[in-house]
């Protein structure tokens, strides 16, 4: 018995002895988060991060002087005259839109001795405290789609620079030394007539301006340079040791039992969707709120690619769309072949549709020139198109078109184009069938 006794206590020690060790671990046992996070966050590098300001950018510059119209899309033009624009400091940030009825906000933006610098969507004025200066730390919660400048009120030591929304009717006021004014008058306005001549057009949604005359562009050719599309998956996924991966002839397709991403061979697409965040689309109320987020998820896994900008957003569906840009003009296919989109939830990404491949190597022996018709031209041209209805024209483009060579299925074309907005959706104006160079963009 006393035998026994001892056996039993020998074994209580030893589990003692274990327990005390297990716990000792489990209080002391840090796992190596550096490792994870790095492997499934900060690793995950596909080409580059980029701020507000390379995102954010103008799409024209629109000069009034003596009742005519002069403007620019040069991207050298608009970054010279942003990274002017980044040295001026603005206080007295005040909204005053309650002084301003329809007619004189079109005087305000389209007035004599204004320069109109014009934005293709609404953008957070709290987000463009990070691309400018402003004294003032707390702006509205509001957007803009244009920025005033007024080139004859340098007169006294302040002039006056406004932000202005013409889609919500919106007008803020705010200050700069008129200096600074001066300084820039100096550099840009004595070249105004230099600049492309621009017609005035009253569309659905307001005035637009667009080239008087005809515009010479050149065709681009370029061979895709594709990105493994492992590297999305590694980004996407929470952990990626457990996503499934499925080949067809068409694509691959990747999920981990509640994510699903899917690459398409044909057009050269990646979609992913967490169809647990489709019931909170919707949620996200503030435009400041959902660029934020939309710039530091792409920015996580380093996915911009090319020259993206802000396009677009519909803060109903959680939508924001970033467009490829090339010389300034924009990139437009019907397959979202041009566009880096996203939809989200009220904290995490809904929807990420987007190319995998960039347009890095280009092929410079196979250039051709590529004259478009005037403004006008395109506009006769659409007017005669059957069941056309100009009360549903928004907007008006110059652009590039997206597409195959039918000669070689691995080469991309940038063929120039009009494009025009209609019904919410942009379409080309354009010969498909056009093959040479030196074509007027219309039959």
């Amino acid at each position: 018995m006393k035998k026994y006794e001892n056996i039993k206590s020998v074994i209580l020690a030893v589990l003692v002895v274990a327990s005390a060790i297990l716990t000792w671990n489990i209080w002391t046992y840090q796992p190596d988060y550096e490792t994870i996070n790095n492997h499934y966050l900060y690793e995950v590098e596909i080409s580059e991060n980029r701020d507000a300001s390379s995102l954010i950018k103008p799409v024209k510059i629109i000069f009034h002087k003596e009742g005519a119209h002069y403007g620019t899309v040069n991207e050298r033009d608009i970054d010279t005259m942003m990274k002017e624009l980044m040295k001026w400091k603005f206080y007295d940030f005040r909204n005053v839109s309650r002084y301003f009825n329809q007619k004189e906000l079109q005087r305000l933006v389209n007035g004599n001795g204004r320069v109109d610098i014009e934005y293709s969507a609404q953008v957070p004025l709290k987000m463009y405290q990070n691309v400018l200066h402003f004294e003032d730390k707390k702006l509205p919660n509001g957007t803009f789609d244009h920025i005033i400048l007024n080139d004859m009120n340098t007169a006294g030591s302040e002039a006056t620079v406004y932000f202005v929304s013409v889609h919500n009717k919106a007008v803020y006021k705010t200050t700069i030394a008129s200096s600074q004014l001066k300084e820039w008058k100096k550099i840009y306005l004595t070249k105004v007539n230099d600049k492309k001549e621009y017609s005035a057009y009253k569309f659905k949604t307001g005035t637009v301006y667009l080239p008087k005359e005809k515009t010479t562009m050149i065709r681009y050719k370029y061979i895709p340079d594709f990105i493994e599309t492992e590297k999305f998956k590694d980004a996407l996924f929470s952990d990626p040791h457990f996503v499934k991966k499925n080949v067809n002839s068409e694509g691959e397709e990747y999920t981990d039992g509640s994510s699903l991403m899917r690459v398409n061979y044909t057009n050269n697409m990646m979609f992913y969707v967490n169809p647990a965040q489709e019931a909170e689309l919707g949620h996200i109320s503030d435009l400041n709120d959902l660029m934020g987020k939309s710039i530091q998820f792409v920015n996580e896994h380093g996915g911009w690619t090319d020259k993206y900008r802000y396009f677009d957003s519909d803060l109903k569906e959680s939508k924001i769309v970033y467009r490829l840009f090339v010389n300034g003009y924009p990139v437009f296919n019907e397959n979202g072949m041009a566009e880096i989109q996203q939809y989200w939830g009220k904290e995490k990404i809904y929807k990420y549709e987007r190319p995998y491949f960039t347009l890095n190597i280009s092929l410079p022996s196979e250039t051709v020139e590529i004259t478009l018709p005037s403004a006008q031209e395109a506009l006769d041209f659409l007017s005669k198109q059957p069941d056309f209805n100009p009360n549903l024209l928004e907007d008006m483009e110059i652009g590039y078109q997206l597409i195959r060579s039918p000669k070689n299925s691995k080469i991309l074309i940038l063929e120039p184009a009009w494009y025009y907005k209609y019904g919410e959706s942009w379409f080309p104006l354009t010969n498909k069938n056009s093959g040479g160079g030196n074509q007027s963009g219309l039959e």
